[in-house]
């Protein structure tokens, strides 16, 4: 259930940037998707209310899986702001998409 919800979040963010034409846009636009499908997200909040202890490790001490998925993902569209000439070809994507990842609020 993580995994596919993740991959939802992911297509969410990914359309919701494709056609902003700056990088302030987008990165405004990724975290507000973001937080915006965690919090109306029916299926995740009833499952983190009623399994709570299962659901809570995946997404924090054993989130490794989940966490390879979003750095892959903003990996992509960081790769793509700088095809866009929005952000330097000399900025580390992987690095980059690490510290972005594990700052985002649940």
């Amino acid at each position: 259930m993580i995994a596919r919800e993740a991959g939802r979040l992911i297509g969410r963010v990914t359309t919701a940037v494709a056609s902003l034409p700056t990088l302030e846009e987008r990165v405004a636009s990724a975290f507000a998707a973001t937080v915006e499908y965690f919090r109306s997200n029916p299926l995740f909040n009833r499952i983190l209310a009623l399994e709570a202890d299962t659901v809570l490790p995946r997404l924090t001490t054993f989130a490794g899986p989940l966490l390879a998925s979003g750095c892959a993902a903003v990996v992509r569209l960081i790769q793509q702001a700088q095809h866009d000439g929005l952000i330097s070809s000399t900025t580390d994507a992987e690095s980059s998409a690490e510290i972005i990842v594990r700052i985002l609020p649940l």
